[in-house]
Order: C-alpha cells, then structure tokens, then sequence
C-alpha cells in the first residue's frame, strides 16, 4: 500500500517519514523513495516491535466506535490479557 501512495507523490514534493522502529524493510523503503534523506534516532537502534503484540485497527463512524471497542474486547480477551487503547480526541 505504501509503495502504491508513494507511486501518487508528485517528485516536487517534500517527503517526511517516521518510524518507531527501523528494521530492514523500512530502510530499503527509506531508500527506495527519499533521496539525500536524513536519519534522526532518538535512543537505541536496537528497538524493535514485540511480535507478541497485536495491533488492531478498525475504522468506524463515531457512534459505533465504543460499542464496537467493547464487543471486540468481549469476544477476544482471556482473563490473562492486557489491552492498550489509544484514542485521540479533537478540541
């Protein structure tokens, strides 16, 4: 998906890309699309993302966000899981 956004990209335009992590593939992504582009790391080049974490995203309208956040959670956890939500509100 990202290639195909950054096939779209007019070459005039200025390019920023972020990443918590920086493995292999985002680097050849790096590579592949920024040119003369600068790396900044904040702490270890070490991080990586702990692949027994689940990310979940689900795009909803805004009245089915908590019903559908508490019909998830009900279906899949165990008494033994943890759950981080991120929410973002606009004020």
């Amino acid at each position: 998906q990202l290639r195909k956004i950054c096939s779209q990209i007019r070459p005039d335009r200025q390019v920023l890309m972020w990443s918590a992590t920086w493995p292999k593939e985002v680097m050849n992504l790096a590579r592949d699309y920024l040119e003369d582009y600068y790396q900044v790391t904040v702490g270890s080049l070490d991080l990586s993302g702990n692949k027994d974490v689940t990310q979940i995203i689900e795009v909803c309208n805004d009245a089915d966000k908590y019903p559908s956040l508490l019909q998830h959670l009900r279906q899949t956890l165990t008494p033994k899981d943890r759950v981080l939500v991120f929410v973002e509100t606009k004020k």
